[in-house]
């Protein structure tokens, strides 16, 4: 029997949509090409140091920089207590499931080779963008295939333009794919924000 995998997101929004989401339980799902992860609902992870959650502090900055962008609507965090099987986990800060995607990629990329060069709309896309094109569509193959609920990944965000670029990550993401909300078993709302 698999172990249960129990971590804590927060997710950083405008205030209507947490109260829509506290009263009707319903996330909106992150979709397109652009998300780190393909679709589904993202949160940060909790991560402590020194008594400080940077998972709050990021979906904090999440919401104000991202989600809000100089509209004058408050922001909301909403904390929540996720839970999963580990067979339907994928942890993509594991070194052995970064081996393993590699492996997986290479060949969709020599099997899809042609298809994808005669695509016009994928051949527009900067490098940058086509990984990440590519990228989503094997994890969405990954996560129909293996019934996987839960991707976690660390990324870095640039919050701001202001802020600088950087090789190291600075956030934990967490991504809950294929309409699984029952893995999130609590959501309160944490941080009514400001205007």
């Amino acid at each position: 029997m698999s172990e249960e995998i129990n971590l804590i997101g927060y997710h950083g929004t405008d205030k209507s949509s947490a109260e829509k989401i506290i009263n009707d339980d319903y996330f909106t799902h992150s979709i397109g090409d652009e998300e780190w992860l393909g679709k589904g609902i993202y949160f940060f992870e909790s991560v402590l140091v020194d008594k400080k959650d940077f998972g709050l502090e990021n979906a904090i900055k999440w919401a104000k920089n991202k989600v809000i962008n100089n509209r004058r609507i408050g922001i909301a965090v909403i904390k929540c207590d996720i839970s999963v099987s580990e067979d339907l986990f994928l942890d993509l800060n594991n070194p052995s499931t970064q081996v393993i995607f590699h492996k997986i990629k290479n060949s969709y990329l020599e099997a899809q080779n042609k298809a994808i060069s005669n695509n016009e709309r994928l051949n527009r896309l900067k490098p940058k963008k086509m990984t990440q094109f590519v990228e989503n569509k094997i994890l969405e193959i990954l996560c129909n295939k293996y019934n996987v609920y839960i991707i976690r990944k660390s990324v870095y965000i640039r919050f701001t333009d202001n802020d600088p670029y950087s090789f190291i990550n600075n956030a934990v993401i967490i991504c809950i794919k294929n309409e699984q909300r029952k893995c999130i078993k609590t959501k309160v709302l944490i941080y009514p924000g400001e205007k």
